[in-house]
């Protein structure tokens, strides 16, 4: 059977947790807020609505800046949707 208009999405787990987003070349990390996330990807709100690099590192601690490489998909407003890169 064919669904039409449909992608096929891969689980999601829903998280509500705090993360902050480290650029390269940026000393200052961005506060945002995961909403949810799969072994390929996450959905992210900002606390404010700001431009952002196409490729960052998202952390679940402020002492490291290391943690998974992203690159944006979307971004509608202070939403936005990123890939884990490997």
């Amino acid at each position: 059977m064919f669904s039409f208009g449909r992608k096929s999405r891969l689980s999601r787990r829903r998280v509500e947790k705090q993360a902050w987003l480290a650029t390269d070349g940026d000393f200052a990390l961005r506060p945002c807020k995961v909403v949810d996330m799969s072994d390929h990807g996450a959905q992210l709100t900002l606390e404010q609505f700001d431009r952002l690099p196409k490729q960052f590192n998202i952390t679940f601690s402020r002492a490291r800046r290391t943690g998974l490489r992203c690159q944006v998909r979307w971004q509608r407003g202070r939403s936005i949707g990123v890939t884990f890169l490997k």
